[in-house]
């Protein structure tokens, strides 16, 4: 049986921690149990996600997580139709490495345009996880 819930994002990049530590909250609240390396996968892939909507784009943002089956999807949609762009980050710079640690911890990830700008997801595969 799925899961799902939608989280609504303030615009401000004090709202990332409480958006991320709720994906957590929720899943526990499943019951679904991940263990330690998972939940600090899914913190960050769900940090990374946040974070790029509200420096990137502001305005409206939501965060939607769904389980189902063993995986673990997030989804961040914002009103923004520009596609994200992995940039070659140098190892000294302190940012530009988001999307590659999202490619990094999560099983597949992607974004796409909707009818009004775009979602960006990332999909984890926990099936030991189920409850």
């Amino acid at each position: 049986m799925g899961r799902s819930t939608r989280i609504l994002v303030p615009s401000d990049p004090s709202a990332v921690p409480h958006a991320r530590d709720s994906v957590l909250a929720h899943v526990g609240a499943w019951g679904i149990r991940l263990d330690v390396e998972m939940s600090e996968a899914v913190k960050l892939v769900a940090s990374e996600l946040i974070t790029n909507a509200v420096v990137h784009v502001g305005g409206a943002i939501s965060l939607s997580v769904y389980y189902d089956d063993g995986y673990l999807l997030l989804v961040v949609h914002d009103s923004s139709p520009d596609l994200p762009v992995r940039q070659p980050a140098l190892t000294v710079d302190e940012g530009g490495h988001g999307l590659a640690l999202v490619g990094h911890f999560a099983s597949h990830h992607g974004w796409e345009h909707t009818g009004r700008g775009k979602k960006v997801w990332a999909e984890f595969e926990v099936r030991g996880a189920k409850p």
